[in-house]
């Protein structure tokens, strides 16, 4: 599980993406984003959620997040992302 909270933006994804590429070259089979205490995601964010979802994807496993209502929910909708991640509410990957 990531678990992330203040923001996500061009000034911080470099950082998430290393910890995403390091995360995925483990041996898990799907990586659970905890997004609820998330107060802003720009679309650097979204993107890389995206692209975190077309590499799990290529090798069989999946990637979940945890969201709370609020903006951060509203920007994936908008994007179309939450209906492409797997959704968990407790915190736990999504079976």
């Amino acid at each position: 599980m990531i678990s992330l909270s203040g923001e996500l933006d061009l000034a911080n994804v470099g950082a998430l993406q290393s910890e995403v590429l390091r995360v995925e070259s483990s041996d898990c089979s799907s990586i659970l984003f905890d997004l609820r205490n998330l107060e802003f995601l720009d679309s650097t964010g979204v993107h890389l959620l995206a692209e975190a979802h077309r590499r799990a994807t290529g090798r069989g496993s999946k990637v979940s997040v945890a969201v709370a209502d609020g903006p951060v929910r509203r920007v994936l909708q908008v994007s179309g992302m939450l209906d492409v991640l797997a959704k968990s509410e407790t915190g736990k990957a999504a079976a």
